[in-house]
């Protein structure tokens, strides 16, 4: 059985591209090109966590990635959504935590396979009503992203297990309504009027 590797630089991944299992780019100063120039080589790589770094944008090379089942980015300022990577056949796991993304865009629908969406501190208070249209997906994460409400939706996603919207400015009874789609425990939230009671 062939094992597949895990490594932390690209000059590690470069000496065997198809070995390569997992990438995690965590340190800053990574060259974007030399990235995107390596991506088509790394035909089997599952697993993704890219963070720390300058760039506004991702690769769109990313999209080729047919085995590529994580992928994860983290305080980076990265403008736009990556709606292309909904053509990884095999992705179920997205992590966009801290970049400058304003918006999650309709075409997230695209994403079918998704178990888990985290889109956390992020300047961006509306998610659209498309995301209730991922029917796989078990964890949801929406914290600080100045959220006052979700769309009706989002109560269709029946397989849910985790919905975390704490550190958003949600009034008590938007939270009470958000709660009575789902079973106890599911949603995470702390409402307006418990934070105020917090600081009292």
């Amino acid at each position: 059985m062939f094992w597949y590797k895990k490594f932390g630089s690209l000059e590690g991944a470069s000496a065997n591209p198809a070995s390569v299992g997992g990438l995690y780019l965590i340190k800053p100063g990574v060259d974007f090109s030399a990235f995107a120039t390596l991506l088509p080589k790394l035909i089997n790589l599952r697993e993704i966590e890219v963070g720390w770094q300058s760039w506004t944008e991702l690769p769109e090379a990313l999209a080729g990635l047919q085995k590529l089942r994580k992928f994860c980015v983290l305080n980076m300022p990265i403008q736009t959504f990556p709606a292309f990577l909904a053509s990884c056949p095999r992705l179920t796991e997205l992590v966009l935590r801290g970049t400058d993304i304003t918006h999650i865009p309709p075409s997230v629908q695209e994403f079918k396979h998704l178990r888990r969406l985290d889109f956390s501190n992020h300047p961006s208070p509306e998610v659209p009503p498309q995301l209730g249209q991922l029917s796989e997906l078990r964890e949801l994460q929406l914290h600080d992203i100045g959220l006052t409400s979700l769309p009706d939706s989002i109560a269709g996603l029946r397989r849910l297990r985790r919905l975390i919207i704490v550190g958003n400015p949600i009034r008590e009874v938007e939270v009470s309504r958000i709660r009575s789609w789902f079973r106890p425990g599911v949603v995470s939230a702390w409402s307006v009027e418990e934070q105020e009671a917090a600081q009292q």
